[in-house]
């Protein structure tokens, strides 16, 4: 069976033409179904189509929708290091039931002031608090299977694009990551061919995120830290999507001094002209609640909204989307409950992106979970920038998400900071009583996607006539 099948697509440049630019790209989220990682390209190569780029994809994504003047090779992954990860995982699993005390289970409603100090009493994870032995044993072995998969999926991509380099002349190799071992392709490639090699983060990677220091297993630390450093060594631009994490990045003296610069995400879809609902007080959180994150501040504020004013009571509606069923082993509809807002509170499970984005439409105040650290920025920011609904990003000050917010007239609000995020809730009921939504968050495409597709094309353009470019 071939390790890939290619889905053609009419190239709007002609093959040969000496005025033709080609890129290969290595991306193994890609698509406007897949996940997050997908989008990015997936936008940007339409876009740098109509610049006259001809665009040939390596991507482990199945059947991307087909754009004119890109071609995708779809390499499957392998399965086996997800099967050796649950042969390995089991015994730990048996060991960790005998060695938990047998217990009456909980009760299916359990008493009120028993939920309350449950819930009260959790702690959200945060950077810096360790593993133990058990976290370190199972992160081990899951670090394992994550990279054998990404070699395996690596070697084979790999040998797809050295067949499609005796095919076409190409002008660079881009590779998108996460999986960052991804990246181990275009080390591969340039290494093998002399192509210049573009290593564009979506998310930082291992070097230089200190926020995370410990809280990974050893050996993941120390084989993703040596990846790292030596496709970086290779490539001849490391492109980050934030200024943030482009800076820090400069100043660690562990990586190869390669030029580096600052690419950011967008959002894709422009501004329409739908407001929010105006029968409804839409407080909207859409997405996954990681264990970082802690929801009890947004109930906190939203039952508090509700208690200072009798209109907020009653047309106020908690719309919890794609969100898991529990937090921390706690039902979060129990959550919901025990903060007295069973009455005014929807929670359903993943939604196709199109209902995501008509929700946020709908919307009368929008609210992201910052990263634990300062780097990038949640994807779900640049989504709620097309809608016009109030704006509550729950986050430190002076982080990459602070600045990027900063751009367009808001900021972050502290999770510490309940008083804040109550007063973002009472600024966005105001705004929805007296329907005061003239523009979308982002009137000025400042963030738009198509700004970061001309200067990925400027960046290629320039990389073409000084293959060792130097940007600094």
């Amino acid at each position: 069976m071939a390790e890939a099948s290619v889905l053609t697509a009419d190239p709007v440049v002609t093959a040969g033409d000496p005025d033709s630019r080609r890129i290969l790209l290595v991306s193994y989220f890609y698509g406007e179904t897949g996940a997050t990682g997908g989008f990015r390209w997936f936008s940007m190569a339409r876009d740098l189509v109509q610049r006259g780029w001809t665009i040939d994809v390596i991507t482990a994504a199945p059947k991307p929708t087909p754009l004119r003047g890109v071609t995708t090779c779809e390499v499957p992954i392998s399965t086996w290091p997800q099967r050796w990860s649950r042969g390995m995982m089991e015994p730990l699993r048996r060991l960790r039931r005998r060695a938990q005390p047998s217990r009456i289970p909980d009760p299916v409603v359990p008493d009120d002031n028993e939920l309350m100090r449950r819930i009260e009493a959790l702690r959200p994870w945060r950077p810096g608090s360790g593993s133990t032995f058990r976290q370190n044993v199972a992160g081990t072995i899951d670090a394992a299977a994550d990279l054998a998969a990404s070699v395996a999926w690596s070697r084979r991509a790999t040998r797809v694009g050295l067949e499609l380099t005796t095919r076409h002349r190409y002008d660079a190799i881009v590779v998108s990551s996460p999986p960052h071992f991804t990246q181990l392709v275009g080390w591969q490639l340039s290494r093998r061919t002399g192509l210049p090699y573009v290593a564009d983060y979506r998310d930082p990677w291992t070097i230089g995120v200190h926020e995370f220091a410990g809280d990974d297993p050893p050996l993941a630390e120390f084989v993703s830290a040596g990846i790292e450093r030596l496709t970086q060594k290779r490539c001849c631009v490391a492109v980050y999507n934030t200024a943030t994490a482009m800076e820090r990045a400069q100043a660690q003296p562990l990586l190869p001094d390669v030029p580096r610069v600052a690419i950011p995400n967008g959002y894709d879809t422009p501004p329409g002209d739908a407001l929010p609902d105006p029968e409804r007080f839409r407080i909207l959180y859409s997405g996954w609640i990681y264990h970082y994150m802690d929801p009890r501040v947004l109930l906190r504020a939203v039952r508090d909204l509700r208690q200072s004013d009798e209109r907020a009571r009653r047309h106020t509606l908690l719309e919890l989307t794609g969100v898991p069923s529990e937090y921390q082993g706690i039902p979060l509809a129990d959550m919901v409950r025990a903060y007295g807002l069973d009455d005014c509170t929807v929670i359903s499970d993943r939604v196709s992106r199109e209902e995501a984005l008509r929700a946020q439409e709908r919307a009368a105040v929008l609210v992201a979970f910052d990263y634990p650290h300062a780097l990038a920025i949640v994807m779900k920011f640049y989504d709620y920038l097309r809608v016009r609904g109030e704006l509550l990003l729950i986050g430190e000050r002076g982080t990459a998400l602070d600045a990027a917010a900063r751009r367009i007239g808001t900021h972050t609000v502290p999770e510490t900071d309940e008083a804040g995020i109550l007063a973002v809730l009472q600024r966005g009921f105001t705004r929805w009583l007296k329907r005061e939504y003239p523009a979308a968050n982002d009137a000025a495409g400042v963030f738009h996607r198509s700004h970061r597709s001309a200067e990925f094309h400027e960046l290629l353009v320039r990389l073409g006539r000084v293959p060792d470019l130097q940007l600094r």
